[in-house]
């Protein structure tokens, strides 16, 4: 991190107080560093895990686990039934958030008057939904 500022200011700016302007103080990187060690750590023993799982698991992966649906009394296993419901999830949530999302932004692009507190908060939304600066 360096203590340069992209934008100059005058010298009687309200950002001279500006926490951008304060030296790096050690305990500073010393709290960064065990941030960054923690998260990595975390991050290579989710690795390590989805690893052992795969490198396990893709023996077992074969034409008749796909396509079987699992049943205590044949003795089948299989994730046919679980496939064909996330499938049917899917597209029973395209099918009625495609026309109301679409209709909404038309609404509010066409017909929405300018002034109305619902437009002030769905745009206050967007820009939260979309990290855009308000």
């Amino acid at each position: 991190m360096t203590n340069e500022i992209a934008v100059p200011f005058h010298k009687d700016s309200v950002i001279n107080n500006s926490i951008c302007r304060r030296q790096t103080r050690v305990s500073d990187s010393v709290l960064t560093f065990f941030i960054y060690l923690c998260a990595s750590i975390s991050i290579l023993i989710l690795i390590g895990i989805m690893g052992y799982v795969f490198f396990r698991g893709i023996s077992q992966i074969n034409w008749e686990f796909l396509s079987t649906v699992p049943s205590t009394i044949r003795g089948t296993f299989g994730i046919l039934g679980n496939i064909v419901n996330t499938l049917y999830i899917v597209v029973i949530t395209l099918l009625i958030a495609t026309p109301l999302g679409v209709g909404a932004a038309i609404y509010l692009n066409e017909y929405a008057k300018g002034g109305r507190a619902c437009l002030a908060t769905y745009s206050l939304a967007q820009r939260w939904d979309l990290a855009i600066p308000y």
